[in-house]
């Protein structure tokens, strides 16, 4: 009985192990796609060249959140003049839009095949908060007066003719927002 146990021992080592493999796999499978719905895109998922946009847009945000601060949105003109980074990029045409507590700077790419973009910030009234903003992270900033905002970027293939309205839902449009 020993002899036979000691010959299946190391199967059903391996056999455990190749289990608990497979179990973790499933589970890291389940929990991405849980975490990572439809309308979302990793960036890591895009190609080099949009990966270095979406790089190049996430340092102009914080440059656009700084001359934002106590004052009005600024224009897209008036941030190309700056050097903002990827306000100033050649390759794209960028439109600011705002509505309310909406405002979109949509980034139109003048070259075939490439994307396009679109920072949308959500700028809700003090009065709408009863609890401090919410800590800092990409999604959350508070401007240098306190004003909290929710920044997402998305992207969309280049594709029909250039939205002519505000943006607040860019899910329901078929963009994609970009982690």
């Amino acid at each position: 009985m020993r002899s036979q146990l000691r010959q299946v021992a190391p199967w059903l080592v391996v056999s455990l192990f190749g289990w608990a493999v497979l179990f973790s796999m499933r589970r890291e499978a389940h929990q991405e796609a849980v975490a990572s719905p439809s309308w979302q895109r990793s960036v890591s998922s895009l190609s080099p060249t949009e990966q270095r946009r979406y790089r190049t847009m996430r340092a102009g945000i914080l440059a656009v959140e700084k001359r934002r601060s106590g004052r009005a949105w600024p224009e897209v003109e008036a941030l190309a003049a700056e050097g903002v980074t990827s306000f100033d990029d050649p390759t794209m045409r960028w439109v600011k839009r705002q509505q309310g507590v909406y405002v979109n700077y949509l980034g139109l790419p003048r070259e075939v095949g490439a994307w396009r973009w679109l920072v949308l910030f959500i700028e809700p009234s003090a009065a709408a908060f009863k609890e401090p903003p919410a800590p800092e992270d990409d999604e959350h900033h508070t401007l240098a007066d306190g004003t909290a905002l929710h920044i997402t970027v998305w992207t969309a293939p280049n594709e029909g003719p250039e939205p002519e309205e505000l943006l607040a839902f860019p899910v329901t449009d078929g963009w994609y927002e970009v982690r």
